[in-house]
């Protein structure tokens, strides 16, 4: 199966190109075609021991092999050019996380998003790129076989990734880049203990490019928005404590104003009407009595700021639960979200509810744009 798949990117990376090797010339060319590229990368990293009891998975270096397909915007949107023509695409990842025994392999599948900071003459560039998609963890938390692993207790996880890349054009085929990256496994507190599984990584990339820098003709005008009120309802699955075996629901109702100061960005505040049976349960394990169905609810205020990419936009927020009972999902939270327009008035939202960055459940729901000028 390995020679298989190894033979296979051999024959798809050296495929040769029906074009005439060119200059590194940046001038773009104007066709239907569209720039997309193959790539394989490899990195190794350490475990961030961000609590006590994660030491126990300290045990070697964490390594890992991506192969992902890659597609550069084409020009023929307002917001790509004000983006420096970014690109977008699907990686899968087989990583081994320093001891079988512990946490094992995992294969993970996720869309990313790859924005160009700088460029510079000569084919040097500087990237950020955004990752995000779910995993497969061979061994997670098992109270007989592996009762110290805290940090995964679900065979299938989110996966996020947040990378700083360099990359350099060694001719108008072949790409190559070095990134350093953050990587991040959790299952959003759906199931208990789940602390995730952080680590700090260095890569090297190699990418077989097709049709490089062609450009759309047309550039079609799009509207951007100066101000937007819109309303939100998402829902999800909570373990409250790790002696709990079961999942509560959770809900909530979210207002919020959006109001453009720059092409790219935006800011945006709000209230959050949070109802998380999950609460009540978890005041019944910590203090041992049956608390009121009021500890469900929980209204907050927050603030934050999004980015914009044509019909999609990320936002990261930071409110604070003014109305609430007092457990751990009590005080100062965020949300890390991902949004997409898919008809003229709607969208659906993809994200993570956290407090102090400790994930407390998955965001997933729809959203109504009232006003919109």
């Amino acid at each position: 199966m390995i020679r298989t798949c190894i033979l296979l990117v051999v024959l798809v990376f050296f495929l040769p190109d029906s074009r005439e090797l060119k200059s590194q010339s940046t001038d773009p060319v104007y066709t239907d075609k569209q720039e997309w590229a193959l790539g394989i990368r490899v990195g190794s990293g350490l475990l961030i021991t961000h609590k006590e009891e994660l030491k126990y998975l300290n045990t070697g270096m964490h390594h890992s092999l991506e192969l992902n397909y890659e597609k550069r915007v084409d020009g023929s949107h307002r917001w790509h050019d004000i983006y420096n023509y970014p690109s977008y695409g699907f990686s899968a990842i087989i990583a081994h996380h320093g001891d079988s025994r512990k946490v094992g392999n995992s294969i993970s599948l996720s869309t990313f998003f790859n924005l160009p900071v700088l460029r510079f003459s000569q084919g040097h560039t500087i990237n950020f790129r955004m990752a995000g998609g779910a995993a497969y963890v061979e061994n997670p938390f098992d109270p007989v076989e592996n009762h110290r692993n805290l940090a995964i207790s679900t065979k299938l996880n989110v996966f996020v990734q947040l990378m700083l890349k360099y990359g350099y054009r060694l001719n108008d085929n072949w790409d190559m880049s070095l990134g350093v990256q953050f990587n991040h496994f959790s299952n959003g507190s759906y199931l208990k203990p789940n602390t995730g599984i952080n680590y700090y990584m260095a890569s090297l990339g190699l990418s077989r490019v097709f049709n490089r820098d062609h450009r759309a003709a047309e550039i079609r005008y799009r509207y951007i928005p100066k101000t937007e009120w819109a309303v939100m309802a998402t829902g999800s699955l909570r373990s409250p404590h790790m002696n709990s075996n079961s999942q509560f629901g959770v809900g909530t109702l979210n207002f919020h104003f959006n109001r453009r100061f720059s092409r790219k960005f935006y800011a945006t505040v709000g209230t959050d009407l949070v109802y998380n049976a999950a609460n009540r349960r978890d005041l019944e394990i910590r203090q041992s009595k049956t608390p009121s169905r009021i500890d469900n609810f929980q209204l907050g205020i927050f603030g934050g700021v999004g980015m914009r990419f044509g019909e999609s936009s990320i936002v990261l927020t930071k409110g604070y639960t003014a109305v609430s009972y007092s457990g751990p999902t009590a005080g100062v939270y965020h949300r890390f979200a991902f949004r997409r327009q898919f008809r003229p008035d709607f969208f659906y939202h993809i994200g993570i509810f956290s407090n102090y960055f400790k994930a407390n459940f998955l965001d997933v729901g729809l959203g109504y744009t009232i006003n919109v000028k």
